[in-house]
């Protein structure tokens, strides 16, 4: 059961509890002796808690006793002012057997000054006080005889201030309480309005009940009491007693202090259950004021408790400046309107020395907000060291959470308020949102986050964390708890010329125990020419931060498996390096082409395909490396990679590869890849012979187990340099002009694939001048979902890798690459160029011979490998999915999917087995619908298929016996041998 199950079950039973319904004889005790503090004098806090925790050992069939000791003379708290449950059941639980007691309980739930804000669980408590806040007969009777006293008959105005810590230290996540000329006002107007005979006044401070009685004289009643403000004031420097970072509470005084506390407890508690008995009530929305609430039980002829909202944890805003007169004043408005509330934050600017009129701008925003901006002068300017200026701002930051802002840039008004509820809600080390990069005009790049809560003890966790949010490995758009930036040391590199928040980040990633990301755009980092960041002063500074983290990583105390994931995250970082720095100098058009294609050429020879890896492919610089690696290519020698995966290979290969040493393209044009797919015969050492006899022309590569031609071709793809790529069977052959006239086309035409016919033989024939059909070619342009859609429904090229060659920057671009182990490759492959080519040429010459091998495993009769087709078949449509085809191009792509695993893979089982295979079928059946539960409707089967296929899709709605199933693949199988 979670949390929230758990929850709305006791809310059902609370609201109509009865304490006597838990009346049992042999009801075993819950024993009660301690609750979420060390509980010392009588608060409201604490009997929330004990109540709390009462309820919930009753509900889970246990009787509590409470025996929380209290300060000193005060050996049980809640018995020496309440009574017990046992006491109000009339159980004398030493007649309890005890063999099967409980000690402790943890509530779901309990009353406290929220729950007055929330109907069901206002009445929860009501209830909860009802059954179990009822106090003992000493306590009772002083109850008594205060009411008798002060109250009687009169109608009484309650009245409740609560402001010497609460008010004063505005602990985070307690109620905001009401300044008392607010209060004064309003009890005023209700007073007058509900012709009241007095005001009851209770409060810790003396001088708030003297302040009423100046206003009300002779009509304000108080009881007895014992001030606490004299307390308090005289214990503000008392280290001894300070126990947050908030300061001095009330509670701290008492626990320091030798105090009667049973007097304090009881002259506090009659003061709640007078105010519960008053007629009207006008209190801010703290403990006290919120059990009287509970305790009235609805009988307030007018009750205000100010519903204000709630005290904000600090934030510290540590703010670099150095001349940024033109955009200082525009960040500091951002923050001084944000909708946390300037009061609850505190800006810290370190002036490095500026030129220009920074200076005296943040001065004047000093003067109109001193007690929340401070403006530290360097005396000695950091020479451009951002990490010297923010590690100032850090020793001068007291607030909880700690932000770093650049100042020109600029922050959404709700940026700190979401920031920090996130970080109080998870109670993580750091929270970070979305942002972009812009120019003070317009977006140039967005910096995605996602809605996560990541725990970074967790491997997988920590990884998911850095793959996904790793690009913005920054200290802008992110806040960190301050006590874990001390706890670890966290400060910033003092040497770094730029990018010094790399290293930084990267270490909190390394000790955060959790972290948490929101999806929401909160932060504006400007793009301005003159920011250090954008200067070509030194290209290599912008390495540097890469650099460091490199070496950071080895320094941090981390179990072996998150240094793995440090390691291997650090290296793509590396790689995304480059791209940011490419991406930086193209923005501001200070490409150095030497530098440029030195760092283009590191990535292709440390990660050759780098982009395929879904995080780097989001690097901002990535799309420019695509282009430049694309044009580079496209002036390389290569033009093309043609790879041959080849297994056991001997009896063929040397046809094969005698079509490709005799193409009429220039050989130094292009480049001859022989894949040995661990091959049991003498293959591959009869392809190294051929490598060695063609050193310039031919390379050969050796799979590291037996991965099937799709393996063998991803591997091709990897170690490929032409522009485009073909491939070749090892048993067919080509004509000798293939691939002169295809790149001839793809060159002429910018194409992403160029289809050619091809012919079915049976031995080795050239066509020689026989290669042109009747048809005409056709050049294809792909610039909408529409015609995208169109081209994904014709099927116009077919699924064959060997009559295509391809643009090898697409396939890497998109990741497009064959299952690997398995037959019927193709049906994966090709599909996926049909979401992404946009410019096709169908060459209409039959420069392709596929041999038609008798013994081909394809044609082999009841092999295993014939259920791979159905395999790659739900590859094929998770693919779809992932890429987010499915819903694009619902109905092309279901169309596709039909006609391409179903109606296909009725094909395989009519023609590959000799006899019908009945469960395959129905397998197949229930595998499409409820993949296409809309199949029989989609409105191509009636352009683009044939009577025969749209035949075959209506009978996926049918329910047949096993041997109409045989009698449906007979007809398909003799459909296709009568063709």
């Amino acid at each position: 059961m979670n949390y929230m199950e758990a929850y709305l079950l006791r809310m059902t039973a609370f609201l109509n509890f009865k304490l006597v319904d838990y009346k049992k004889d042999k009801m075993p005790l819950c024993h009660i002796t301690k609750g979420y503090f060390e509980y010392k004098n009588l608060n409201m806090c604490f009997v929330n808690d004990m109540i709390s925790r009462a309820a919930e050992a009753l509900y889970q069939g246990y009787l509590p006793v409470i025996e929380v000791s209290g300060g000193e003379g005060i050996d049980n708290l809640w018995s020496t002012f309440f009574k017990q449950p046992a006491e109000l059941l009339g159980i004398d639980i030493n007649e309890r057997k005890t063999e099967n007691d409980r000690y402790e309980i943890d509530p779901v739930w309990g009353p406290g000054y929220k729950a007055n804000l929330i109907p069901r669980e206002l009445e929860c408590a009501k209830h909860l006080y009802k059954e179990l806040v009822v106090p003992n007969d000493t306590t009772k009777k002083y109850i008594e005889n205060e009411y008798k006293n002060l109250l009687g008959e009169k109608k009484v105005l309650g009245v409740l201030f609560r402001g010497t810590d609460l008010g004063r230290q505005r602990p985070a996540d307690h109620p905001v309480q009401p300044d008392l000329d607010v209060l004064l006002l309003d009890v005023e107007a209700e007073y007058k309005r509900g012709n009241y005979d007095c005001v009851f006044f209770t409060s810790d401070e003396e001088e708030a009940e003297e302040f009423f009685h100046n206003h009300f004289s002779g009509k304000i009643i108080t009881n007895k009491k014992h001030y606490l403000n004299s307390l308090f004031e005289q214990n503000q420097g008392n280290e001894a007693i300070i126990k947050s970072d908030f300061g001095v509470y009330l509670t701290d005084i008492m626990d320091a202090e030798h105090v009667d506390f049973y007097t304090y407890g009881i002259e506090y508690l009659s003061a709640i259950f007078l105010l519960s008995k008053c007629q009207g009530i006008i209190a801010g929305n703290t403990l006290g004021s919120s059990a009287a609430l509970f305790l009235n039980n609805g009988a307030y002829e007018f009750s205000n408790l100010y519903d204000l909202g709630f005290y904000k944890s600090k934030v510290s805003v540590i703010i670099p400046c150095y001349n940024r007169e033109a955009y200082i004043g525009q960040c500091l408005d951002s923050l001084i309107h944000q909708t946390y509330g300037i009061e609850n934050m505190e800006l810290i600017l370190i002036n490095d020395g500026s030129t220009d009129a920074t200076s005296s701008i943040i001065k004047e925003y000093e003067t109109l907000y001193p007690e929340s901006i401070l403006v530290i002068n360097l005396e000695e300017q950091s020479g451009g060291l951002v990490g010297k200026v923010r590690n100032v701002g850090l020793s001068y930051a007291s607030g909880k959470y700690v932000t770093f802002v650049d100042s020109d840039d600029v922050c959404m008004d709700d940026l700190i308020e979401k920031l920090v509820a996130a970080a109080d809600e998870h109670n993580c080390d750091c929270v970070g949102c979305g942002a972009v990069l812009w120019n003070g005009e317009e977006i140039l790049k967005t910096y995605d986050s996602k809605d996560g809560i990541y725990d970074m003890s967790n491997t997988a966790s920590k990884k998911s964390y850095l793959m996904t949010e790793g690009e913005k490995c920054s200290v802008w758009a992110r806040i960190y708890r301050r006590d874990f930036i001390e706890e670890y040391g966290l400060c910033f590199d003092e040497e770094l010329h730029t990018a010094e928040d790399v290293k930084f980040h990267f270490r909190a990633m390394a000790y955060a125990k959790k972290i948490v990301t929101i999806s929401d755009y909160l932060y504006l980092y400007r793009a301005s020419e003159e920011s250090l960041v954008r200067k070509n002063e030194l290209p290599k500074y912008f390495m540097d931060p890469f650099w460091a983290v490199h070496s950071e990583c080895r320094d941090l105390f981390l179990d072996d498996k998150q240094k793995d994931v440090l390691l291997e995250w650090e290296y793509l970082y590396f790689i995304r390096g480059i791209c940011e720095v490419v991406f930086t100098l193209k923005l501001y058009q200070k490409v150095n082409p030497k530098e440029t294609k030195e760092m283009l050429l590191q990535v292709q020879k440390d990660a050759p395909n780098i982009l395929q890896n879904p995080y780097i492919s989001s690097a901002q610089g990535a799309n420019f490396i695509k282009e430049a690696l694309k044009k580079e290519n496209q002036s390389s020698d290569k033009l093309i990679s043609i790879i041959v995966p080849v297994y056991n290979g001997v009896a063929t290969i040397q046809r094969c590869l005698d079509s490709l040493l005799h193409q009429t393209l220039d050989h130094s044009k292009m480049e001859i890849i022989l894949v040995d797919d661990c091959s049991t015969d003498e293959t591959y050492e009869m392809l190294v012979s051929f490598e060695k006899e063609y050193p310039d022309l031919i390379r050969v590569y050796k799979t590291p187990e037996n991965l099937r031609v799709g393996g063998a071709r991803n591997l091709g793809i990897k170690e490929a340099r032409g522009t485009y790529v073909g491939f070749v069977d090892a048993d067919d052959w080509v004509e000798p002009v293939m691939y002169e006239h295809m790149l001839e086309k793809a060159l002429t035409y910018d194409c992403d694939v160029v289809n050619c016919r091809h012919t079915r033989d049976t031995q080795y024939e050239m066509l020689g001048e026989n290669i042109k059909t009747e048809a005409s070619d056709m050049g294809i342009i792909i610039s909408n979902d529409k015609e995208r859609a169109d081209f994904i429904v014709s099927n116009i090229i077919g699924i064959c890798l060997a009559f295509h060659i391809y643009r090898r920057s697409m396939l890497i671009e998109h990741n497009i690459l064959s299952p690997e182990k398995l037959a019927y490759e193709d049906n994966v492959f090709d599909p996926m160029v049909y979401l992404y080519a946009s410019r096709i040429y169908l060459l209409e010459e039959k420069l392709y011979h596929y041999y038609v091998n008798p013994d081909s495993i394809v044609l082999a009769l009841d092999k295993p490998y014939h259920k791979d087709f159905f395999e790659v078949g739900r590859i094929r449509y998770e693919e779809y999915k992932k890429r987010g085809a499915w819903e694009k191009y619902y109905e092309a792509v279901s169309f596709d999917y039909l006609m391409g695993y179903y109606v296909a893979g009725l094909k395989v089982l009519a023609l590959r087995y000799s006899e019908p295979q009945v469960e395959q079928f129905r397998t197949l059946q229930k595998d499409v619908l409820e993949k296409i539960p809309d199949a029989i409707s989609n409105p191509y089967l009636k352009t683009h298929a044939t009577k025969m296929q749209q035949m075959q899709v209506a009978m996926l709605s049918a329910s047949m016996t096993d041997e109409e199933i045989c009698d449906f693949l007979n007809i398909v199988k003799n459909s296709y041998q009568s063709m």
